[in-house]
């Protein structure tokens, strides 16, 4: 692989063969990408705080700022290179509000527009563009999924519907493809929709060992593998980890297992690593991550600032973000020395 231009060695242009299979591979750099873990709640009470890690280094969480109230957005979050985006949640009542922040600048969110339908529990997901909310409560689950445009603030619009309805599904992308597993109320299967085109969504495949009552997990992706993880059946939090690829509709596949098992957490990621945090049982803090492209357990990667469950989150660095390079780039320096 080329040596790409950092800050310690600046000499040089990027060549474009390096940076279109850097891009498409999912190996563009990922130099301070963040992923953010929003609200949730602490024992019975609801909390606005907005916890940042810098996924490629293992650590603790600092505050970045907080939610425009105090609420569980459970993983309805999205982003794009610029923006962090949550939609839906329970405060306590279900809202339709859709709120944003700038990765770049620490502080709180700002109104955004509203969901078609107000909901909790919608899964999130989006490439550099547009981005999805699928299912959720209504409180009753939802087949419904909107889209927004992530740079332009105003109300989502309605994009199509899930073939089952189903509430908390875990939600990630490729630049192309949008995908939603499981879920509350959606049994074992994975649909999948085209980002770019609206319509109804076309099943992918099935995760595995799920039965019916299966729910509450979160998951992430790189530009070709999705993962995901965690989860319960009945009252017991699972460990889990599974996988799909996501260019060729499939069933999943056992990847490994969490340190924890746990359910109603949010994740993050890069183009690199996967990270989980919150969640049940008993509000948990600690974080943990994988390297997406290779099978095996979860390392512990450092603790939220407070422990939750049913939390949202966003990165500036997913999967779905290969088409507009993956991660915060580094800058471009011409014809040095």
């Amino acid at each position: 692989m080329a040596q790409f231009p950092t800050f310690g060695n600046a000499t040089g242009v990027w060549n474009i063969n390096d940076v279109y299979n850097n891009v498409s591979g999912g190996t563009w750099p990922n130099f301070g990408a963040l992923g953010l873990f929003a609200g949730g709640s602490t024992g019975p009470a609801n909390n606005s705080v907005i916890d940042q890690i810098t996924i490629s280094t293992a650590g603790n969480a600092t505050n970045f700022g907080s939610l425009l109230t105090t609420q569980k957005p459970y993983g309805g979050g999205l982003g794009s290179l610029v923006r962090g985006v949550i939609g839906g949640g329970d405060s306590p009542a279900n809202t339709n509000v859709i709120q944003y922040l700038t990765f770049s600048t620490q502080g709180n969110t700002a109104d955004f527009g509203d969901l078609t339908v107000a909901r909790a529990r919608t899964g999130g997901t989006s490439n550099s563009t547009r981005g999805l909310f699928a299912g959720g409560a209504a409180p009753t689950s939802s087949n419904v999924i909107d889209f927004i445009t992530i740079a332009s603030i105003g109300n989502a619009t309605d994009f199509g519907d899930l073939t089952v309805a189903r509430n908390a599904p875990p939600s990630f992308s490729s630049s192309t493809r949008a995908l939603f597993g499981g879920g509350y109320g959606g049994a074992n299967v994975i649909d999948f929709v085209t980002i770019a085109t609206t319509g109804n969504a076309t099943d992918f495949g099935d995760m595995i060992n799920s039965p019916t009552n299966v729910g509450g997990n979160a998951a992430v992706s790189n530009s070709t593998r999705g993962v995901i993880a965690g989860g319960e059946v009945g009252p017991a939090s699972v460990n889990v980890i599974q996988y799909v690829t996501m260019s060729s509709a499939g069933n999943a596949a056992d990847f490994g297992d969490l340190i924890t098992g746990r359910s109603l957490s949010a994740a993050v990621s890069n183009s690199v690593r996967g990270v989980w945090g919150g969640g049940d049982p008993g509000s948990l803090a600690s974080v943990e991550f994988i390297n997406i492209a290779s099978l095996g357990n979860a390392a512990s990667f450092g603790n939220l600032t407070c422990g939750r469950v049913a939390l949202g989150s966003a990165s500036n660095a997913h999967g779905g973000l290969s088409d507009g390079y993956q991660g915060t780039r580094p800058a471009v320096f011409f014809g040095q020395g």
